[in-house]
């Protein structure tokens, strides 16, 4: 059984991208959705091995494209995650296909330095996925 680690990082620098509220750029990774609330900040694949800067109480949105991801506990105590898993598959997928998305939101209850991971095995009906398309960590750093 492939088992999800999901471990604290400790940065304090070498943020290679950064996502806020309101101004500033929006980073790979880092889409928002008409369908996502304003002061969300939502993450797809493209925030992989990224870092992301939020402050205490934003909400952070990880939208994955395939229903075989799976997210372990977020790592550190900064974040909190908001309920389960949603998994959306796709009506016009094949069984087993995995397509479709999963999303889990999260609220970043106190400053520090935390992680959000996820790990698949499958990456299709019967294809396994390469090494590098198997897990997804995200660092976020929640500032005060």
């Amino acid at each position: 059984m492939w088992r999800i680690a999901v471990t604290a990082v400790l940065l304090a620098a070498a943020c290679s991208s950064s996502a806020t509220r309101g101004g500033g750029g929006t980073p790979n990774g880092v889409r928002p959705s008409t369908a996502d609330p304003a002061d969300t900040v939502v993450l797809t694949k493209q925030a992989n091995h990224t870092t992301v800067h939020v402050h205490v109480g934003d909400r952070l949105r990880v939208r994955l494209d395939s229903t075989y991801w799976r997210f372990g506990v977020p790592g550190g105590a900064e974040l909190r995650s908001i309920g389960k898993p949603t998994y959306a598959p796709d009506p016009d997928c094949i069984p087993g296909g995995g397509c479709g998305t999963v999303t889990v939101d999260y609220t970043a209850s106190q400053a520090g330095t935390g992680s959000i991971g996820a790990s698949r095995v499958t990456c299709g009906e019967v294809v396994l996925c390469a090494p590098a398309d198997r897990t997804y960590t995200v660092t976020v750093v929640v500032g005060g």
